[in-house]
């Protein structure tokens, strides 16, 4: 203070009076103007200049605790997942604690940084401690999984794979087994899978039967057995088909080229009719004549008109109309005898080759050089489905297949209660 009266005036105590009191103590204007002006330099470092104890205490209420952080970072995420903008979630959690929105995105990367931690150690004291089960728990779900997978290798054989069988290879029954030249060879469809070892370890008693695995052993006897029976019935058929007609299987592109001889047709309709993969109802035998223009294509006419061609009367006047397919692969027929059917670039006014069709059905089963012959194909063909259906062979081959279904059933059904189980007997080298 600069003057002894400004000690009383800042005492706090209540004058009636400021400006009388002066005038009392004859102060002049200037000193009075001066006086005013320190006392108010006092009070307002009054106002500013906070306690130790008010300090402290402020600086108390802004410290920000670890749960204070993680609150925040909830904070921060469910305002993101309702979709609000970074800077207005920023913006809002700056304000409520009163730290720059920097210090918040600090504050949010501390608070992840300490959750993922405190994660880390609970998953690695899980493993730790209960590293054991959870480890079986893994290698018998594996083997359950496996064990769906060889469910569905145990599929039954379909009628088109047995149309195919002839050829030699077989994929049914839970079994991959080949036939080549006389010789068969066979093995479990699972074999190759990684877990099949372990799956001989697993599957035994009380969780299949005694006899489960010499049933799996005994099916791939069967299977190589039946799939050989159907090779040598097809063998069989085709040996008997040409000494009795006296043609080879020369004819299967005769959609493309002047050929003649039997089809694959003729003997795959014995077979698949052997078999009893299809009982032809409804099917019947039918006669056409063929020609091969020297500019392409094809036409099929009617057999008649075929003779006056071979006879080179050429084609028949009565026959008035033609059918003309230019592109595509359909088989039509004509479909009365004042109709022929020409396919892509045939013409009626060029050289062609002529020869004649037996059909069975919709296949074609034998294409001859002469009307005559047909006729004798056709007897041949309807014999022998007369005499395979009762063959001892083909007897055995349909009575093998419903063995080899029945003996499939029962492994598939153990193999389901296998899949029910939890956990299995016995020690594999994948055992945790």
């Amino acid at each position: 203070m600069h003057h002894p009266c400004c000690a009383l005036l800042t005492t706090g105590k209540r004058w009636p009076s400021l400006l009388s009191f002066l005038q009392g103590l004859r102060v002049n204007a200037p000193t009075l103007l001066h006086l005013v002006s320190d006392i108010l330099v006092s009070k307002m470092n009054e106002i500013h200049r906070p306690t130790r104890w008010e300090t402290k205490k402020k600086r108390m209420a802004r410290r920000i605790s670890q749960r204070d952080k993680v609150a925040i970072l909830k904070n921060f995420e469910r305002a993101t997942e309702r979709g609000e903008y970074r800077d207005d979630i920023l913006h809002r959690l700056s304000t409520k604690y009163d730290r720059s929105e920097r210090q918040i995105e600090r504050y949010i990367q501390q608070a992840r940084t300490m959750v993922e931690g405190k994660q880390a150690e609970q998953i690695t004291e899980v493993i730790v401690i209960d590293d054991k089960p959870r480890a079986l728990m893994v290698h018998f779900e594996a083997m359950r999984e496996a064990i769906n997978i060889w469910i569905e290798k145990q599929h039954s054989l379909s009628d088109q794979e047995l149309s195919d069988l002839w050829k030699g290879k077989l994929d049914a029954w839970g079994v991959i087994a080949e036939v080549m030249n006389g010789q068969g060879s066979g093995r479990p469809a699972m074999s190759n899978h990684a877990l099949y070892e372990p799956l001989r370890s697993h599957l035994v008693p009380p969780v299949v039967s005694q006899d489960f695995w010499p049933k799996v052993s005994g099916m791939v006897g069967h299977a190589i057995g039946f799939l050989s029976g159907a090779v040598n019935i097809h063998g069989d058929l085709t040996k008997a088909a040409l000494e009795r007609s006296g043609f080879g299987i020369t004819a299967n592109t005769w959609q493309d080229e002047p050929v003649t001889g039997l089809t694959e047709g003729y003997v795959q309709t014995l077979y698949d009719y052997a078999t009893g993969i299809n009982s032809f109802r409804g099917w019947a035998h039918s006669f056409w004549a063929i020609t091969w223009p020297a500019t392409g294509g094809m036409i099929i006419t009617w057999p008649n008109e075929g003779v006056r061609l071979l006879s080179g009367r050429g084609y028949d006047p009565f026959i008035r109309e033609t059918y003309w397919i230019l592109a595509g692969d359909p088989w039509l027929v004509p479909r009365h005898m004042g109709e022929r059917v020409a396919y892509g670039n045939a013409t009626l006014n060029s050289l062609c080759s002529v020869a004649f069709l037996l059909c069975f059905g919709t296949k074609v089963i034998a294409v001859v050089p002469f009307v005559e012959q047909l006729a004798l194909c056709q007897e041949v063909h309807k014999t022998m489905m007369a005499d395979c259906i009762t063959w001892q062979r083909t007897t055995s081959l349909r009575q093998a297949r419903v063995g080899l279904d029945s003996l499939s059933q029962e492994i598939i059904i153990a193999l389901e209660h296998a899949r029910s189980q939890t956990s299995f007997p016995g020690k594999c080298s994948l055992c945790p």
